[in-house]
């Protein structure tokens, strides 16, 4: 399954995001210290039955610290 990759901009930082799946949507969050990438794999099994929507939290990832950190 392809996986959509995206950015959402809130408040000046610009969040990293990846969708893959179809159906009601689900958000999975990463745990500290770490990124979505961990998180890829379940949502990849996921996938088959939501649409799951996963984002790198701030300083994490793909997703810069905040300007004031």
């Amino acid at each position: 399954m392809d996986v959509k990759t995206g950015h959402y901009n809130y408040n000046e930082l610009s969040v990293a995001t990846y969708t893959v799946g179809e159906g009601k949507p689900l958000i999975i969050l990463h745990g500290w210290g770490s990124s979505s990438a961990v998180m890829m794999p379940l949502a990849q099994k996921l996938s088959a039955y939501r649409t799951c929507v996963l984002l790198d939290l701030p300083g994490f990832g793909e997703t810069p610290e905040p300007p004031r950190a």
